[in-house]
């Protein structure tokens, strides 16, 4: 290998930015930064061209060029060498070879059954998981059957029941009524009036009334008989006071 080749140094002729450019360059490649070196002694050059120094720009570039030089065959008998590694291998070769082989062997081997055996594992609940909802279907059907049987409606219609006690309050209504009293009449439903009882009137007695609220009770009539071409005062209504058990009402 050819003596490495010396950094140039500053000359008096040299300006401030060569200067300045040459010993950054000199700092850097003792430094063993030989790219940042070699690119400081660049610049030197340039800016001595630029100064029209033009021997001093030849100067300093055959230097870079020399350095680089240097530099390129250094790198390439590194990388010509071989490796240590190969040189004290001749005795152990084939012993390290085995146990490289027989120590990677088992990596594999213990990674595989680790990625292999979480995958089954997580399938199984997966399967278990989708088998419980085949069964709620099945058993759905079922339930819209029972609900879709409407059977204690029709039963219900049958209401006409309690108009057999209706007949009881039949009696309610007073069976004569007094010509100078006046007598209170309770307001009564449709539902009270018996279906098994005639609808013919030909033997109900009937007497034309005037009706007024009852003033000391809460939906309660007074009803006082009418002789016959009466009307009924201001405040009163005309009604009909009709005999539901065939008997006369008992007016004079």
């Amino acid at each position: 290998m050819a003596d490495e080749p010396t950094f140039p140094e500053t000359v008096d002729s040299d300006s401030d930015d060569v200067s300045w450019a040459l010993e950054t360059g000199r700092t850097m490649w003792a430094q063993g930064d030989h790219k940042e070196g070699l690119k400081w002694l660049k610049r030197a050059a340039d800016t001595a061209s630029e100064e029209e120094d033009d021997m001093r720009s030849l100067t300093l570039a055959k230097a870079a060029a020399d350095l680089r030089n240097f530099v390129e065959e250094s790198h390439g008998a590194v990388s010509a060498t071989p490796p240590p590694v190969d040189e004290a291998g001749d005795d152990g070769a084939g012993k390290g070879e085995e146990g490289d082989k027989k120590r990677s062997l088992p990596v594999p081997k213990k990674t595989l059954p680790k990625k292999t055996l979480p995958k089954p594992t997580a399938s199984a609940p997966a399967s278990s998981g989708s088998s419980p909802p085949s069964s709620p279907p099945s058993s759905r059907p079922a339930a819209p059957a029972t609900a879709s049987r409407p059977a204690p409606q029709p039963p219900k219609p049958s209401r006409p029941a309690p108009a057999s006690s209706a007949p009881g309050s039949s009696e309610a209504p007073p069976a004569s009524i007094d010509d100078g009293r006046p007598t209170v009449v309770q307001p009564m439903r449709s539902k009270s009036i018996p279906a098994g009882r005639p609808k013919s009137s030909a033997h109900r007695d009937a007497v034309r009334v005037a009706i007024a609220p009852h003033p000391n009770a809460i939906n309660s009539w007074v009803a006082r008989p009418l002789p016959d071409g009466e009307q009924p005062h201001a405040g009163e209504r005309l009604g009909l006071l009709v005999a539901l058990d065939g008997e006369a009402l008992g007016l004079s």
